[in-house]
């Protein structure tokens, strides 16, 4: 299980003669190998919000893991264009799922966010120009939960049976 809470300082690849527009974020997320998201069939998407370089999603996920040492949780943001020009990613990381396994992360943590180049030099620039003496890498805080299967299917086959045993009509002797 996998809750995607919020995202910081964002750098925003929208730009407009006006300045006025901001980065419209959604972030997507799935259990894949050397920070690459797996097929798109098994990628979970948040919706996007519009004009927000900090925002708050609070949406939970939750995502199968076949090889807990191997695979690992790998989140990517992106700003929403228009249907028009491809989508700008403003992020990555990824999440060792086996540390979740301890159950530490539940309570969520902040993850630094790799940013393409131009858009962090972008960043850079403006904070400078703004007068901030130093960039804060953006970040997104994620809670990650992990149960085994072993003990879903545990709890799904007596719930099974439960009610196997419930439907079986009573025999007399």
């Amino acid at each position: 299980r996998v809750r995607v809470v919020r995202c910081y300082n964002l750098p925003n690849a929208d730009w407009s003669l006006t300045g006025n527009n901001l980065s419209d974020p959604y972030v997507k997320l799935g259990v894949g190998v050397r920070g690459r998201l797996p097929a798109e069939e098994y990628v979970r998407k948040t919706r996007t919000l519009l004009d927000d370089l900090d925002p708050t999603f609070d949406e939970e996920f939750e995502l199968e893991v076949h090889n807990l040492e191997l695979q690992e949780l790998v989140v990517e943001v992106f700003d929403e264009d228009t249907k028009f020009d491809a989508d700008d990613l403003l992020g990555q990381c990824s999440v060792q799922i086996a540390t979740a396994r301890d159950g530490r992360l539940a309570h969520g943590e902040w993850y630094r966010l790799r940013c393409p180049h131009a858009l962090h030099q972008q960043a850079v620039q403006r904070a400078k120009a703004a007068g901030a003496t130093e960039y804060t890498t953006p970040s997104i805080f994620l809670e990650v939960e992990w149960t085994p299967l072993s003990d879903i299917s545990e709890t799904a086959l007596e719930i099974a049976e439960g009610r196997a045993r419930r439907r079986k009509p009573m025999q007399r002797a």
